[in-house]
């Protein structure tokens, strides 16, 4: 019985100390990440630039401009390839990390307000300032994730409130300013690394495979136009 004590105790103790603790240490690590933010090579990125030359056959056909690749220490070396909408602030973007691979689109509707719509839960692991809204669909082909994203992007204008204003940055500015935004944002909860243990074993799955709609109708999330809303 002893032994049964010890194991149940065992996977309930090391996540409440361990995520926690990763928490802390992801967010203390990527301080200043921005500044790492550098153009990636072909020869120093083989593989990973093969796999962006596979993706531009679908995103350059939808009009999307490829801009290049970069790589960014968080704390892990990312590889990140993007690409541009035309010359409107949306952007089409792909991260590597050990072979492994996430996209994301991203749309800047005003200097405060953007939707991301990743492949991957894990952008749900922190949360994100208020206004920053995030939706994601894992095993989902581009195609769907860009009707899904266009959808909502219609669905935060309408039900939200918000007004598109012109955004002259470029997709430097956008990913660096977002990320030092966001873990600002996180160190002002109160014990956030604790609160870490909420957003990595309930966040990711409540919110995961929801449109902005369904969060939005489910109570998960408030939009500018809600009456208790706040900044």
């Amino acid at each position: 019985m002893w032994i049964l004590l010890a194991i149940v105790a065992f996977i309930v103790v090391v996540p409440i100390v361990a995520i926690p603790a990763m928490v802390f240490l992801s967010v203390k690590g990527m301080a200043g990440v921005e500044h790492s933010f550098r153009p990636a090579s072909a020869q120093d990125f083989p593989d990973d630039c093969r796999v962006a030359a596979q993706t531009d056959q679908w995103a350059s056909p939808k009009g999307f401009r490829y801009l290049g690749q970069y790589s960014m220490r968080m704390p892990d070396t990312v590889f990140i390839a993007a690409w541009q909408l035309g010359e409107s602030p949306t952007f089409f973007c792909m991260y590597g990390v050990q072979h492994k691979y996430v996209y994301d689109y991203l749309s800047l509707l005003t200097p405060e307000r953007s939707l991301t719509t990743s492949s991957s839960r894990e952008g749900f692991t922190l949360p994100r300032p208020p206004g920053q809204y995030c939706q994601a669909f894992e095993n989902t082909d581009f195609d769907t994730m860009w009707h899904r994203h266009q959808e909502s992007l219609g669905y935060l204008q309408t039900a939200g409130g918000i007004t598109p204003q012109p955004v002259n940055t470029s997709f430097e500015e956008a990913f660096t300013g977002a990320i030092a935004e966001q873990l600002r944002y996180v160190q002002t909860i109160p014990l956030w690394p604790i609160k870490g243990l909420k957003w990595y074993y309930v966040n990711r799955s409540r919110l995961s495979n929801k449109t902005i709609q369904e969060q939005h109708r489910s109570g998960l999330i408030q939009l500018p136009a809600d009456p208790h809303w706040r900044e």
